[in-house]
């Protein structure tokens, strides 16, 4: 039996990737996106980088590739509490190839490359009729199922509602100026974050300081995230944009892409209690929607509690699906420490 070896992908291997991608999607019970296409994975892999991807190629005793058989596509997410952290979206090992560790080796390269990133976490999202990824996240306890242990409910919104709530909503809000976050807010956009955890009842807030945001958000060649902030106008005046009034809301979101097309993940969505009902959070939820948009994204995607009553209907009522009640989607999450003894396995 040839040997398999695992790798990076590089610029020249986005053909093999879309040829892999397109043979995987009904077996992932999903479509590749029409906007997909060779250039514009090239685009988003190298240019202005959304995701990464791995290649699993059968090679002869000389090293020559005779076969791609599988392929692991994963991209950032962001943790306001912890920092960087990692998302598999997808991971197709050929029939003809599979019960050979294929998988497992294609996931722990994934795993082994968040962990030289400093990412804190590693997560994935698996449909309930994907039993056997499944029992592979759960086995030895290596991932936890999120969805199930804490509540949480992944929404999305598809580019044509995307694109009616936009029109819908009114940007020239009296009580509030949407901007794009300054260095000089991340102290104010921390205790936003603060409050948004106090409002999740999650005791253990952020342990990420102010500094850390801006330079994720900043400083690196290639940004993790996008924050823009709600500032309060009675504070500055409606057309001063020279003076800083108090933050009251904020939204955290980064570009992403799967089989289904480039998309937009609304990590955080927050308005201080006493500025809602007013449009606040519309406009922040809109600014992300356009911004994705306008860089070709085709979905809006973000999670929220069950608990979250008010919210959910509200997200309904914008034309949103709960992808876990209607599609069973799982969130799973491997842990830093897990992240680690997964690796240091192969």
């Amino acid at each position: 039996m040839a040997e398999v070896r695992v790798r990076k992908a590089e610029r020249g291997d986005m053909g093999r990737l879309l040829t892999l991608m397109q043979e995987s999607a009904p077996v992932l019970h999903e479509e590749v996106h029409p906007s997909i296409t060779e250039q514009v994975l090239e685009t988003s892999s190298w240019d202005r980088p959304v995701f990464q991807a791995f290649l699993a190629e059968e090679v002869d005793k000389s090293g020559s590739v005779m076969d791609t058989v599988g392929y692991a596509l994963s991209h950032n997410l962001y943790s306001t509490w912890e920092g960087i952290s990692s998302a598999l979206r997808h991971i197709y090992v050929a029939p003809t190839h599979r019960r050979r560790g294929i998988a497992s080796r294609l996931w722990r390269a994934v795993v082994k490359e968040s962990l030289e990133k400093d990412c804190i976490r590693c997560d994935c999202y698996i449909p309930k009729h994907n039993t056997d990824a499944i029992a592979f996240c759960l086995k030895d306890g290596r991932m936890m199922d999120i969805t199930q242990k804490e509540g949480w409910r992944l929404f999305r919104m598809e580019e044509g509602k995307m694109k009616t709530f936009i029109q819908s909503v009114k940007h020239d809000i009296s009580r509030a100026r949407i901007r794009p976050a300054k260095r000089e807010d991340f102290t104010a956009v921390l205790k936003l974050i603060q409050d948004l955890a106090d409002y999740e009842e999650m005791p253990e807030g952020p342990i990420i300081d102010a500094k850390k945001l801006a330079y994720h958000a900043l400083d690196q060649d290639s940004p993790v995230f996008e924050c823009w902030v709600a500032e309060d106008i009675d504070k500055c005046g409606k057309n001063d944009n020279t003076s800083s009034g108090t933050l009251v809301g904020y939204t955290i979101f980064i570009p992403i892409l799967s089989c289904e097309g480039r998309a937009v993940y609304m990590e955080d969505l927050y308005v201080s209690p006493s500025q809602r009902n007013c449009g606040i959070g519309q406009a922040l939820w809109a600014t992300a929607i356009q911004t994705g948009l306008r860089d070709g994204a085709v979905r809006c995607e973000w999670e929220t509690l069950d608990s979250n009553h008010s919210g959910i209907r509200f997200y309904k009522s914008k034309g949103s699906i709960n992808m876990t009640e209607e599609r069973g989607i799982h969130h799973f999450r491997m842990f830093h420490d897990q992240m680690r003894k997964f690796v240091q396995k192969s």
